[in-house]
């Protein structure tokens, strides 16, 4: 039986004006046509757990089986092609694996074990990516330009502004309009902001507000990539 452990890692680096990002390719595994899953947490297997097939980029599944008591699932006979296979527990708990389904199996069947971890929501990664950024920018207020790498205006990017230190937590959601600038009106104190836009990566921030005049504003670029 093939054994198959689903670990999320975060790997998190942020520097200033950007945050560096591993882009994970994963593994697609070789299987026949007559798969078995096993889901597992905390080293028991996880009754009815949803079990969801979806064909190679399709966003809707087009198969959801269950878990019986012994935490297997036996999908009905697939298609040759590739599959995702997204296993969820009944507390949110979460596994994910790639599958290139073809005739070339020597075996009747293949089984998987899908190792379920608690799901981490995306406030609770932010929250934490938050902690551990240093401050690089003191401001008066928050606002400036966002930029691509040859200097042209990115509007229409998601802002999420998330508060650090003694009171963590959403801040703030705003949008940089056609002429790339962005502003949010925000009590002194600690934040992070998240820059996200098609096409870039994500960019981090981490600020300090005071009530000191300081006409300085933000001037973020942003670089291309899909991380």
């Amino acid at each position: 039986m093939r054994i198959l452990a689903i670990i999320a890692t975060f790997i998190l680096s942020a520097h200033v004006l950007s945050a560096e990002c591993v882009e994970i390719t994963p593994t697609v595994h070789m299987s026949s046509d007559n798969v078995r899953i096993t889901t597992i947490f905390n080293g028991s297997a996880l009754r009815d757990a949803k079990v969801e097939i979806f064909f190679a980029t399709e966003q809707k599944p087009g198969l959801v089986v269950f878990t019986d008591s012994q935490g297997v699932a036996s999908i009905p006979k697939l298609a040759h092609g590739f599959y995702r296979v997204v296993a969820t527990g009944p507390k949110n708990q979460t596994a994910e694996l790639r599958l290139n389904v073809n005739g070339l199996a020597l075996t009747s069947f293949t089984s998987f074990e899908m190792i379920l971890v608690p799901s981490v929501s995306l406030l609770d990664a932010r929250l934490a990516i938050a902690e551990k950024t240093p401050i690089t920018h003191n401001i008066h207020e928050f606002k400036g330009l966002l930029l691509d790498p040859s200097g042209a205006a990115i509007s229409g990017a998601e802002i999420a502004i998330i508060r650090k230190n003694s009171k963590p937590g959403p801040a703030a959601k705003v949008k940089s309009d056609e002429s790339g600038r962005f502003k949010s009106t925000l009590d002194d104190g600690t934040y992070v902001a998240f820059f996200q836009a098609p096409g870039f990566r994500t960019e981090i921030v981490a600020f300090e507000l005071d009530n000191k005049p300081d006409p300085k504003e933000l001037r973020i670029s942003m670089r291309i990539g899909g991380c």
